[in-house]
C-alpha cells in the first residue's frame, strides 16, 4: 500500500517538473537564451574555424580505428584446443 502512494508521489512530482519545463520553453525564456548563445557562437571566428576543421575531417579517430583493425586481423586466431593447452 505504501509502495502505491510512493509511486503516486513520484508520478505527481515528475508531472510537475515536466509541466514547469514545458511552460519555461513555451513562454520563450529558454528559447531566447538558446538564440543568444547561438548568435554568440556564430560571431566567434575561432570557434567557427574549429567547427569547420572538424566537419572537414570525417575520418573516425584518424587512423586509430584502421590500425587497431589491422592489428586484430593480423593476429592468428586461437582455437579452443590451443586455449585449453
Amino acid at each position: 500500500m505504501a509502495s502505491g502512494y510512493l509511486d503516486l508521489a513520484y508520478l505527481i512530482e515528475i508531472s510537475i517538473v515536466f509541466n514547469l519545463a514545458y511552460r519555461e520553453i513555451k513562454h520563450g525564456s529558454v528559447l531566447e537564451k538558446m538564440k543568444k548563445i547561438r548568435e554568440k557562437m556564430l560571431k566567434d571566428e575561432e570557434l567557427q574555424e574549429r567547427i569547420g576543421a572538424i566537419k572537414k575531417d570525417n575520418s573516425l579517430a584518424g587512423d586509430t580505428v584502421e590500425e587497431s583493425y589491422m592489428q586484430l586481423t593480423s593476429q592468428p586466431l586461437k582455437t579452443t584446443q590451443q586455449i585449453d593447452l
